[in-house]
């Protein structure tokens, strides 16, 4: 993390400087939804350049996924595949314990803490790609925007790893994982259940109203080894002060 304290010289206030930092909001929330403008989506194989040094390619669309027995276990199944579309495909994963806010604890988990749709209580889903990483010293960055509930992500049969938030953005660094070539990227995803705690009888993550599966972008970025990651800018009129924080 960095931070840098700009001191601005003295102005004088009012209605006109008011009008000018409304101005300068209004232009900076014009740059920024420009800077953040979604690529164009990538043909299979094809890494495009985005944002200056950084590579990214977008993995949406025709995965293969079948049903799979809960507790997930690797490896998948070797059969029962079929093509869905990622994201957002046919919903393998029961979503009938959604609510407005929570879901009905009796619709998700039985009294031993069973799934109640054992058929439908998780599923895998699978994509291969071709890849010709950038030439230089950079990380590769898988980003899941948004895998509900459980997800365990494998690149090339190895875990890249886990996670039980389904309503945050999770990044896996899988430099060490992927290969010029072709590459086989495998997630599995298991519904409310597997948030589910029998003995202390509670969920033990957020279960808002998101339907199971994955229901935002996936997709593979390059970096270079000292990248930002995220910048934060904070105003002070009365102090005549700009901060600007960063992570790297």
């Amino acid at each position: 993390m960095f931070s840098h304290d700009f001191q601005t010289p003295a102005v004088p206030t009012g209605p006109t400087i008011r009008s000018f930092i409304f101005f300068a909001l209004c232009m900076g929330s014009a740059i920024g939804a420009g800077a953040e403008k979604t690529p164009v989506a990538a043909k299979p194989g094809e890494v495009l350049l985005h944002q200056g040094q950084r590579y990214t390619m977008d993995l949406a669309g025709t995965w293969e996924a079948c049903p799979a027995l809960f507790p997930l276990a690797w490896p998948p199944p070797t059969d029962g595949w079929k093509p869905d579309q990622v994201p957002l495909g046919a919903g393998l994963i029961s979503g009938n314990d959604i609510g407005p806010y929570y879901p009905e604890i009796k619709k998700v988990v039985d009294d031993q803490g069973h799934p109640t749709e054992p058929g439908k209580a998780a599923a895998w889903y699978r994509r291969h790609f071709s890849l010709t990483p950038p030439s230089g010293s950079m990380r590769a960055l898988l980003h899941c925007d948004g895998i509900a509930w459980r997800s365990d992500v494998f690149v090339n049969g190895k875990k890249a790893g886990s996670s039980l938030l389904g309503m945050t953005a999770n990044v896996y660094d899988v430099t060490n994982l992927v290969h010029k070539g072709d590459n086989e990227l495998a997630i599995g995803v298991s519904g409310r259940a597997a948030l589910w705690n029998q003995e202390q009888k509670c969920f033990i993550a957020p279960i808002a109203g998101i339907s199971p599966g994955i229901y935002d972008r996936v997709h593979l970025e390059y970096v270079p080894e000292t990248y930002i990651e995220d910048v934060f800018v904070r105003t002070s009129v009365a102090k005549k002060r700009l901060v600007i924080v960063g992570d790297h």
